[in-house]
């Protein structure tokens, strides 16, 4: 997700919370900056439902997985209410998904193949069909896979598995379905990661 994007909707929400991948009662958005901390970038993943569920704010929502690239360099932000005040996760093969604004990053297509190419917003509409929903994965605990991929230029690259909640947005609240969003996921991806702009700045 873009950086400046995020900082401006992260600066709406900011609120003091704390809180656990288990349960959480109270989690807002502590918003904090580090720079060349691997992380696992998912705004342009998808999402698979699980049939396991996540409770967040009273809420429950579907568990989801995805499989985002691992970044290693430049500047990230996770969201230290959801990582229990951890800005690394405890486990060698473990890294959280943060945003992050690389020039460029391996993007999953509908077709299976990874490219390769800078991050290119556009608008998502939730509907409740099958691949329809959303999901967030930000501040999330992800499993670094040992096994490379390959993009469609040759180069390859290490992804990490992740879990977070469907159909919540990035500041810890529900979603419902028919509202729009922004994704940089692929056209039809299925549930992808989004960012629900109008209930933190009601004119978007």
């Amino acid at each position: 997700m873009n950086k400046a994007l995020l900082a401006s909707a992260v600066a709406a929400v900011m609120v003091l919370g704390t809180g656990s991948l288990a349960s959480a009662q109270t989690v807002g958005v502590i918003l904090h900056s580090q720079t060349n901390v691997p992380y696992a970038l998912c705004a342009a993943s998808a999402t698979t439902p699980t049939k396991k569920f996540i409770t967040i704010n009273g809420h429950n929502y579907r568990l989801g997985i995805a499989t985002c690239p691992v970044i290693t360099t430049g500047t990230s932000s996770i969201n230290l209410a959801l990582t229990g005040g951890r800005s690394r996760p405890r486990g060698t093969n473990t890294i959280w998904s943060a945003f992050g604004s690389p020039a460029s990053f391996p993007q999953q297509q509908t077709n299976g193949n990874w490219i390769i190419k800078s991050a290119k917003r556009r608008s998502f509409k939730m509907s409740a069909t099958p691949g329809g929903g959303s999901s967030n994965m930000w501040s999330f605990p992800c499993v670094i896979q040992t096994k490379q991929l390959t993009a469609t230029n040759g180069m390859k690259f290490t992804v990490a598995t992740c879990q977070g909640p469907l159909m919540e947005n990035l500041n810890n609240q529900p979603i419902a379905y028919g509202s729009q969003a922004i994704t940089e996921a692929a056209p039809g991806m299925p549930n992808p990661i989004v960012i629900q702009l109008s209930t933190l700045f009601p004119t978007f």
